[in-house]
């Protein structure tokens, strides 16, 4: 039986990396692999820009496929949306849509779509199932993990329980992606990878605590495969793609049980040199034992979630830290020759734009090596969806059109506007507040009034704002502008430390 997915993969940093190469999709690859194992065929239309709409079903057609599989993340819902309902104009395919999105929301993904079908939880066992079933011409209404529509209603069926052990699934189907041509491979050099499923914290903005909510056996929700099985992907990896040059862990919470962390930290470093990046929580750094984990591995960079500097809105968002253990974390991180690379959202609920300065602030005062920043999206059925919706910033089914789209909350708090130029300016107030704290300090003190005046003030937003794109943008993307920021910041950091 032939399947094709479909990945939507061009609204997602299309503003920030111009040269964009399509990014792995690993959901859809391990399913891929476990269909192709089992006898089933496979092929990918990977969409990394708009196609007219002929185009777009000539390509399909192209794959004579049996079965046609979205995957979907909430801001790319409006365009698979738009896409089913061309292919149903055109072919009698039965149409599915998976992913984080159908998983949180799928009544609503049903009702508001053409879908046939949503596969909700975890897809390998479902898929395989659900391909068998369509073969042997049975009709797909009473399969786990499928919901579906028969005359006008919703079938509900439960969904398929977690795959407890991981070990048992195939590797990741990387050729069906091209992955020498994606942007980790081609750009970033790197092997992407993941060592868990499941994250055991409930951030109220992440879709986590949503997904962990559809599952029955929530305690299994965090699983973990035996280090020697990332090993060997690793080396395979690194086999069919000998140019990579780095590791990254695309874990929600790497390094979470110290003992895995540990025996792991050995078998790499006795075979791999190449540096590792990985995303991790204050807490684990600030962990003597982890720490020593990380430097073991050869651990380049971590990210760390700082989201806000206000402590009002971390209790929002469910992140019980403190500004000390934050900064601590990444003065940890910088003493065992550790970059940091932080992740902050801007326009979250109840926000200001002093709250945000504070943000900016934070990573000034921690000295971090990088900023991500997004605006604040929220996800449905989230708790913070929930209280977005409870306090009218935003009506029931609307939709987040990016990380890095505008703000979709109305709130009297701070506008549209000011979420755009926070978002903007982020990483430029940040470089500006570095620079200015090693002058002489009536001219530092006078320096920071000025950059706090122009950050909360307005006029000033709009004005740069007007200039942002024609002229600052421009000179701030310039590479020589670029070296010359970054060896002051080099001079900063020496002159602090």
């Amino acid at each position: 039986m032939n399947i094709t997915f479909i990945v939507p993969d061009y609204n997602y940093t299309k503003h920030l990396m111009p040269d964009y190469k399509g990014s792995f999709h690993h959901g859809v690859a391990y399913i891929s692999n476990y269909l192709k194992k089992n006898g089933h065929n496979v092929s990918l239309l990977h969409l990394l820009r708009p196609m007219e709409n002929d185009e777009f079903v000539e390509s399909i057609k192209a794959k004579s496929p049996h079965l046609i599989a979205f995957t979907s993340f909430t801001h790319q819902f409006r365009e698979v949306r738009r896409l089913v309902s061309v292919l149903k104009n055109s072919l009698k395919v039965p149409i599915l849509c998976g992913g984080v999105h159908c998983t949180i929301d799928p009544g609503r993904a049903l009702l508001e779509t053409e879908l046939d079908m949503v596969c909700i939880g975890e897809g390998e066992e479902t898929m395989l199932e659900l391909a068998d079933t369509i073969q042997k011409g049975k009709d797909y209404y009473n399969i786990k993990g499928i919901w579906t529509k028969y005359n006008g209603k919703i079938i509900r069926n439960p969904v398929r329980p977690l795959i407890e052990d991981l070990d048992l699934l195939p590797f990741p189907d990387w050729e069906l992606f091209r992955y020498s041509s994606l942007t980790e491979a081609n750009i970033q050099k790197r092997v992407s990878v993941l060592a868990t499923r499941g994250c055991p914290r409930n951030c109220g903005f992440c879709c986590n605590h949503a997904i962990k909510s559809v599952y029955p056996n929530k305690e299994k929700y965090v699983r973990v495969r035996r280090p020697i099985k990332v090993i060997e992907e690793i080396d395979s990896m690194l086999k069919e793609y000998p140019f990579l040059e780095s590791v990254c862990f695309l874990d929600d919470t790497a390094g979470l049980y110290g003992d895995w962390l540990e025996e792991f930290s050995y078998l790499y470093s006795s075979k791999f040199s190449l540096p590792v990046h990985l995303n991790t929580r204050v807490e684990i750094v600030n962990n003597d034992r982890k720490l020593e984990s990380f430097k073991r591995m050869g651990i380049a960079m971590v990210g760390l979630g700082f989201e806000s500097g206000d402590e009002f809105i971390r209790e929002i968002l469910n992140r019980p830290m403190s500004n000390e253990d934050m900064i601590r974390a990444v003065k940890r991180c910088h003493a065992s020759k550790i970059k940091v690379l932080t992740y902050n959202i801007v326009g979250l609920p109840f926000e200001d734009m002093n709250k945000i300065l504070k943000t900016v602030k934070l990573n000034v005062q921690a000295n971090t090596d990088a900023a991500h920043v997004s605006i604040f999206q929220p996800y449905p059925n989230t708790d913070l969806y929930r209280l977005c919706t409870k306090k009218g910033f935003i009506k029931e089914g609307d939709l987040c059109e990016g990380f890095f789209e505008k703000t979709i909350l109305r709130q009297k708090s701070i506008s549209s506007e000011g979420v755009n130029f926070s978002f903007l300016f982020f990483r430029i107030y940040i470089t500006l507040f570095l620079l200015t704290s090693k002058l002489p300090m009536f001219i530092q003190i006078l320096s920071e009034n000025l950059l706090d005046f122009t950050f909360k003030n307005k006029l000033s937003q709009r004005l740069l704002l007007f200039l942002y794109f024609p002229f600052i943008n421009p000179i701030i993307s310039n590479k020589l502008i670029k070296k010359v920021i970054k060896n002051l910041l080099e001079n900063v950091n020496k002159l602090q430390k």
